[in-house]
Formats: structure tokens, sequence, C-alpha cells
């Protein structure tokens, strides 16, 4: 993405964020360590005294395990400590749409990555990858997004030579969950080649000049399926 970023860490449950220390010129790391610190981010964002474009969680994942961990924290003292309860999954999943109803609606790009959950489909009969989140959660999660993906890589051909591409799945798929909300006329490829999400959001928003990402015919990036 380009333009100064704030990065929201959760380093008690993944960490990593060392990767950005080239772009540290223009992209902040925050770590988070409880729930009750998103609160506190919310406001601050808010309030408008900072000069960031974009803000990306890495990841909803470890967001919901800082929830699940304040649910488990305000249950009973009688409560089974290692089981959680129908009951504590649904305050889990209302803290997740809240939190992505309320960072969705400040002025900036919200990025939103998420580890993969792989589940048998009734739909569809068969495998399917999803944001590991609870169903609960994903129901706040897919439907104001405007570009939904699947990001993954494939070894492929270099003159010769091996190398790995990263590809993004953002055209529908019985095995994944994909969305892209474009203006007339400029609907992505199926699967975009060595994704930039600067240069695909200017495609897809419809900023004059902006070139249409590279895709690709066909991969193999599912268990080894070939997708047409």
């Amino acid at each position: 993405m380009p333009g100064k970023g704030l990065v929201i860490d959760v380093p008690v449950i993944e960490g990593g964020t060392f990767v950005l220390a080239p772009y540290a010129d223009r992209i902040d790391v925050l770590a988070i360590k409880k729930w009750e610190d998103f609160d506190e981010l919310y406001n601050y964002l808010r309030a408008d005294k900072h000069n960031y474009k974009w803000l990306a969680f890495d990841t909803i994942t470890a967001a919901q395990v800082l929830a699940q961990r304040k649910v488990a924290k305000e249950r009973p003292l009688d409560a089974d400590p290692h089981m959680m309860s129908m009951q504590d999954f649904g305050k889990m999943g209302n803290l997740m749409k809240e939190f992505f109803y309320r960072f969705k609606q400040l002025p900036l790009y919200l990025i939103l990555t998420a580890q993969e959950r792989i589940r048998e489909s009734a739909a569809s009969g068969g495998l399917e990858f999803q944001p590991a989140v609870s169903p609960s959660a994903m129901e706040g999660l897919i439907p104001p997004m405007t570009l939904v993906g699947r990001l993954y890589t494939v070894e492929a051909d270099d003159a010769g030579r091996t190398k790995v591409e990263r590809r993004l799945r953002v055209g529908p798929h019985s095995m994944t969950v994909t969305k892209q909300r474009t203006i007339p006329g400029r609907n992505l490829p199926a699967v975009i080649k060595e994704p930039n999400l600067g240069t695909i959001f200017a495609y897809m928003l419809g900023v004059q000049g902006a070139q249409a990402p590279e895709g690709v015919l066909e991969e193999t990036g599912f268990l080894g399926i070939t997708i047409e």
C-alpha cells in the first residue's frame, strides 16, 4: 500500500512484523496486547490527529483470541475454565462484529489479514478455505468489505528456473471466500499475479490511467487442483 500506514500486531498470539523494517519510514507498527487496547486505538484514530492513509490488522485471527480471553475473564467464577459455552461464542462474535464496524467507519483504507481455516462445505460438497474467525464474526466481516481474496504462493517457471510467485484469488470459486466491489467496467482478473494493493485499488476504484493488474489463466494453488 502506498502512503503512510499503521500496522497493528498482536505479538502475544503471533508477531513477526520484523519483515516491515525496510519500510519504517512510512509504516508504523503498534503492538496490541489486550482487547481493551483496541478502544484506545479507535479513539486515537477517530480524533484524526495523525497522518495515516491506511490501517492494517495482522491478524484478525489473533485479535479474536484477545476477544476470547476477554469473554473468558468476565465469566462467572464457577464456569469451566477449559470450555467455551455457546453464549461465550456469541459474545465473542458480537465483539468481533463491533470491531469490524467501528474500524470500517474510519476515513482510512482498512486491510484485514487472517489465518486460514479449511472446512468441509455442505454447499459444494468439498473443502472450503475460509478466514479463521468464528461463524458469527464472519457474518460481520464479509458484507462491508470492498475486496476479499485468498493469498497463496505457487512455483512458476522463470526462463528455466523455478521461482515462487504470489497469487491473489478474488474471482468466484466454490473452494474459497472471495469478493470484489468495483466500478462498472473495472472488474479484476479472477486470479492476480504478484498482487500490489495500491495498483489493485487504483484500478478497481476508477483512477484515471490506472492499469489493470496482471492476471493468470490457470493455477494449481488449491491442493494441487488445476482451476481454470
